[in-house]
Formats: C-alpha cells, sequence, structure tokens
C-alpha cells in the first residue's frame, strides 16, 4: 500500500537525490547539490511558498511531489502548482505519481482558501499526460510560455 503524507524535514536528503535523479532523467541538468539543498531547505522554512509530499512504501519513501502556491485574485484564492513529481525507478508503474495527484486534489476539496491544481508536462510526455487526463484533468485553458534566465 502507498501512503502519501507531507514531508518533514528529515525527508529533505531524500528529496535531494531524487532532485538530482529528476534533472538528470527529464533535463539532463547536473544540479549542484549545494545550491539544491539551500533551496529545499526554503520550502521547509516557508510553507506559504509551497510545500512537499512523499510517497512511503514499505516504510521507504519512494516519491516525492512538490507544490508551490500561486494567489488567482479572480478566483479571490490559491492554486496549488505541481511543480516537480518523482518516483524512484525501481517503483514506477505502481500508481505512486497517481497518489500522489491524488492526494494534492484532496487537499484542494478539504480547504476553503484552495481553488484548483495546475501543472505543466512536456508536449511529447504521453504518458504524463494521459496519467494526468486519468485524474480528470485537461490541458484546454492555457499554452505555457516561459522566460529563463541563463545560469
Amino acid at each position: 500500500m502507498i501512503r502519501i503524507r507531507k514531508a518533514l524535514q528529515e525527508d529533505s536528503m531524500k528529496i535531494i537525490e531524487f532532485q538530482i535523479k529528476f534533472a538528470l532523467e527529464t533535463k539532463n541538468i547536473s544540479l549542484v547539490k549545494s545550491e539544491l539543498q539551500k533551496g529545499v531547505e526554503f520550502i521547509f522554512k516557508n510553507p506559504a511558498v509551497g510545500q512537499y509530499y512523499v510517497a512511503i512504501f514499505n516504510m521507504k519513501v519512494v516519491g516525492f511531489c512538490l507544490t508551490l502556491n500561486e494567489w488567482s485574485d479572480w478566483r479571490n484564492g490559491r492554486v496549488i502548482w505541481v511543480d516537480t513529481i518523482y518516483v524512484d525507478a525501481e517503483h514506477r508503474g505502481m500508481g505512486v505519481s497517481k497518489e500522489l495527484i491524488k492526494k494534492i486534489k484532496e487537499v484542494v476539496d478539504q480547504s476553503f482558501d484552495y481553488k484548483g491544481v495546475r501543472l505543466y508536462i512536456g508536449k511529447d510526455d504521453i504518458h504524463a499526460q494521459k496519467l494526468f487526463e486519468s485524474l480528470d484533468m485537461n490541458a484546454n485553458n492555457y499554452k505555457l510560455y516561459e522566460w529563463l534566465k541563463k545560469s
């Protein structure tokens, strides 16, 4: 059975490990561990910015999700952005990502302040698109554009 809970400070090293793997697997980027550690700690110290959730299987953290808060003046409330979802390779195909998203939707449903969930995925990531569509999510309203500073 997969259990989802808010991450604890003691989960930070596992989150860092998973973020490093995620960046390599999805973007072929090697993250600087010391900088990443500061970024992870920032979330733990500033829960109004975001929250980590972890997936537990057999008493082991096997995946995580980072959510960030966005204020929507149109909705007079917050929208949760799912920034990152990662599941360790040996635990993929077990429904871990689905359980993480179901937990995020539950958080929204149980809160007056939250109005919805948003996320972005790669336009060629058909597997992820099917997963999110199976959870009653759609890509109907927006097309994402971005500008990022060169590092």
